[in-house]
């Protein structure tokens, strides 16, 4: 079936990125006649061309055989006759006579139900004098829907547009090309090129920017909608290339004519400074559309606290190290999608005092809990010892490089033996 679409409203329903400026791709227009510009010549016969159903009277209107039909080839070209484009155009002409002349041109096409038509032309009127009795009829089943007399005379080809929406029935009609002289009429040449009869092509509206961040872990909040007078909603298609892992492509709603689709999942890829070129076409079984752009998928925010306690008791001689119990605490920056914490890569626990001495790495967990050991040697001959404990996480892949603020942890050589969790402290810092 053909006709119409159109792909409407690209929005970002959520999102850092505000959307961009609405623009329209706009299809070429679907063509409903055959040969419109007369180009199929079949040499000067009662029907010169397949596409269209010639009579004529042969009162000099008909141009011998061929009737209206010219043709580069039929030596038909003269100052007052000519084509707009190509090599066939119409040729209605008459010369001073007593005579009535009837002529015409027609083609039979099926418009669809329901779509916007719009029939377009080019005409020109060389050589119209007095009395202006003809006059060239435009037709849809017989029904004149423009007419333009002999008295309009220009000396170049102008468009003319008549808008045939009311006969969109899904029904066969026939449009005609009609000439009609009366007795004693003054000379004539008007010509017609370029005939179309078309519903609008498919279009796309977007409003989304070339360049689209989002974070992993995150929704891409996009929608889009088609409306097609060619299929019903039911069989209009998206389909995407270029998504990064976990996302895709589903229809949302459905309705008469017209379907929605967005865009779901979270992305699981890594981050990655070269976007993902995505690629959206949309079909509505006639055209299709393409929609181009990017996803850069950027790290997620992340943020990691020392939780461990501050200060440690060895044994009472003092000579055996302190087993340190070193624990972090990682989390995302609150954006509604929490990500997988576990791929905050490592947590390094590392010495500020001591050149950043690492104490010991630890895996994270889903929960954002890390944690490990350190065995903590007391300097010989010393009654302490203070570490200042810094956490790193995160490698710019899944999470953003992170690291907390400094806690000094003390090791004292008196006391239980035992860890005293004297001032639990948290702290947070995102990159």
């Amino acid at each position: 079936m053909l006709g119409s679409a159109v792909v409407t409203g690209l929005t970002w329903a959520a999102g850092p990125v505000p959307p961009a400026a609405a623009t329209t791709t706009q299809a070429a227009p679907i063509e409903l006649l055959q040969d419109g510009g007369f180009e199929d010549w079949s040499g000067p016969t009662a029907q010169p061309n397949q596409s269209w159903r010639v009579t004529a009277n042969g009162n000099g209107t008909d141009n011998g055989d061929a009737g209206p039909i010219c043709h580069q080839s039929r030596n038909c070209v003269d100052v007052t006759s000519h084509p707009r484009l190509g090599n066939g155009w119409l040729w209605f002409h008459s010369n001073p006579s007593t005579l009535p002349a009837n002529t015409s041109v027609s083609q039979d096409v099926v418009i669809p139900v329901g779509v916007p038509v719009t029939l377009s032309f080019f005409f020109a009127n060389f050589a119209a004098r007095a009395p202006y009795s003809g006059r060239l009829t435009v037709q849809v089943d017989g029904v004149d829907v423009m007419w333009l007399s002999e008295q309009e005379t220009t000396f170049d080809y102008r468009p003319r547009t008549v808008d045939l929406s009311a006969y969109a029935t899904g029904t066969s009609h026939t449009l005609t090309f009609k000439y009609h002289r009366d007795f004693g009429s003054g000379p004539a040449s008007i010509l017609v090129d370029d005939v179309s009869l078309s519903t609008p092509g498919l279009s796309v509206d977007e409003s989304i920017p070339d360049l689209v961040p989002v974070h992993f872990s995150d929704q891409l909040p996009l929608t889009f909608s088609a409306t097609s007078h060619q299929a019903p909603g039911h069989r209009l298609t998206a389909t995407v290339q270029g998504l990064p892992k976990g996302l895709s492509l589903a229809t949302s709603a459905v309705s008469q004519g017209s379907s929605t689709w967005e865009f779901i999942g979270r992305v699981v890829a890594a981050a990655s400074p070269v976007p993902y070129p995505v690629l959206v076409t949309v079909s509505d079984e006639v055209q299709e559309q393409q929609l181009r752009f990017s996803i850069r998928v950027d790290p997620e925010s992340a943020s990691v606290a020392y939780t461990g306690p501050t200060r440690a008791m060895p044994d009472a001689t003092g000579d055996k190290p302190v087993d340190l119990l070193l624990t972090a605490h990682v989390t995302q920056q609150a954006d509604g999608d929490p990500g997988q914490l576990s791929l905050a890569n490592r947590a390094t626990f590392v010495d500020l005092d001591h050149n950043n001495e690492v104490l010991c790495t630890s895996e994270v967990d889903d929960s954002g809990q890390a944690s490990c050991r350190h065995l903590g040697a007391l300097p010989a001959g010393a009654d302490g010892r203070t570490y200042r404990i810094q956490v790193l996480v995160g490698d710019d892949t899944y999470f953003t490089r992170a690291r907390s603020a400094p806690v000094p942890v003390t090791v004292g050589v008196t006391g239980p033996d035992r860890w005293l969790l004297s001032s639990s402290a948290s702290f947070t810092f995102a990159s």
